[in-house]
């Protein structure tokens, strides 16, 4: 089955992963070195940094997805939310921004992550973004917080010039 149909088919606006993820799927394939390199970048001493954006690119139907899901599965008690957008597209980006993270009421995107950073107590760990799918047309700058409270992960085929903190690559 492919990734494209799988997403499209079991897609859900909350799973036990957190608002907006699809289902993972039943036929993951691990991917060992991809796995680390994921762990490592995001769990700088054994606990989430905050100001990470990290870039997982690679061709369509690598895994990319996939690999996500697992990661979230295997760490979601590290985070204290965790969200889930189609990047495919700006409307979409937009859409979904305002469906699961953006308070009724705050247009600013910034504004909406500020409000999101002080309601989710902070101290218990950073809020997950994922960015999935990110479309070299979709400028997703708006809606990166410059806080240590949030972890971004991001999906891509295309080459991004954001400056990461880490980029796995599925080749």
């Amino acid at each position: 089955m492919s990734l494209r149909r799988s997403k499209r088919k079991s897609t859900a606006s909350d799973t036990s992963l957190g608002q907006g993820f699809p289902s993972i799927t039943s036929t993951y394939t691990p991917r060992v070195e991809a796995e680390q390199q994921l762990n490592e970048a995001a769990f700088r001493n054994d606990r989430p940094t905050g100001k990470n954006v990290i870039v997982v690119s690679g061709s369509p139907g690598n895994g990319k997805t996939q690999l996500i899901l697992h990661f979230v599965q295997q760490n979601r008690k590290k985070f204290v939310a965790a969200y889930f957008i189609d990047s495919s597209s700006d409307k979409l980006v937009r859409d979904g921004f305002k469906k699961y993270i953006q308070p009724p009421g705050i247009t600013d995107p910034q504004e909406g992550l500020r409000y999101l950073e002080r309601s989710q107590a902070p101290g218990k760990g950073p809020c997950l973004i994922v960015f999935d799918n990110l479309a070299s047309s979709v400028d997703i700058n708006p809606y990166l917080s410059t806080s240590d409270h949030f972890l971004v992960l991001i999906t891509t085929q295309a080459q991004l010039y954001l400056s990461p903190r880490a980029t796995v690559y599925l080749g």
